[in-house]
């Protein structure tokens, strides 16, 4: 039997959180501080930030993580690899601030980089490869977005659906898809919220909404600043992880990136 060491994303069933930094409210994380070293590579750190800098989204933020060094708004998305996931901001304190992460992620790294390069490149499979009509609509495993959409689908399937589809409700489903997109500063943030509230109040006072899906809505809107800047505040930089399907929809509130 293949030993394990401890320590090591090969513990774990699933991706390996990673890049997470202590900071106001967050005290269970390490400090950036202890990671620093001037001494490291320069090919090397060029390499592994590069690498950091994509990845296959898996969520997104309503809010910007500050750096814990400089202050800036550091990213709102976490990247995964499979094996590891990591904040969207996490390669900036590669490149600016001279931290250097441990030996086994850097040793993973280096590995998915070299399995790029070679003569390994099956050009082969995709000259005959043909699509399955018969496959189901969804395939197995189901990420996040598809079970959110199956959870909806059963709390409002048993309810009376909207005698209209008017344009309060497609303003509504527009505000829906608009929340999702990417949200870039605090402002933008306060004002899709704004806008996402709004299109709801409209759309129940029309009745172009059903109550089970209202509610759904609303639980969404729990996570969401309470107004503009004048009225709201911003969000700290917390761990706040994925919770109930309503949130688990909007991802973290804020990553402590």
């Amino acid at each position: 039997m293949k030993s394990r060491r401890k320590g090591t994303a090969e513990d774990s069933a699933g991706p390996v959180l990673i890049g997470y930094w202590k900071g106001h409210g967050q005290r269970r994380w390490p400090d950036p501080r202890d990671f620093v070293d001037a001494s490291w590579s320069a090919d090397e750190r060029r390499e592994v930030a590069g690498y950091l800098s994509n990845g296959t989204v898996v969520g997104e933020c309503l809010g910007l993580s500050p750096c814990r060094f400089c202050g800036q708004h550091n990213g709102h998305r976490e990247f995964t690899d499979g094996t590891y996931q990591w904040p969207e901001g996490l390669a900036h304190y590669l490149w600016v601030h001279e931290v250097r992460l441990p030996v086994a992620v850097v040793a993973h790294i280096k590995s998915r980089l070299a399995g790029f390069e070679g003569d390994a490149l099956d050009r082969k499979w995709w000259r005959t490869a043909r699509i399955d009509l018969g496959a189901a609509t969804s395939t197995p495993p189901y990420t996040w977005r598809e079970r959110f959409a199956s959870t909806w689908s059963q709390d409002t399937g048993t309810s009376t659906p909207p005698p209209v589809k008017g344009p309060a409700r497609v303003r509504l489903e527009s505000a829906w898809h608009d929340w999702h997109s990417q949200k870039q500063s605090d402002l933008v943030i306060y004002a899709k919220a704004d806008a996402l509230r709004s299109a709801l109040e409209e759309a129940t006072r029309l009745g172009e909404v059903t109550d089970e899906e209202a509610s759904l809505y609303r639980d969404i809107l729990e996570s969401a600043p309470p107004g503009g800047p004048s009225r709201g505040r911003h969000l700290p930089a917390g761990d706040v992880r994925r919770g109930h399907h309503a949130a688990a929809a909007t991802s973290a509130l804020v990553p402590g990136e």
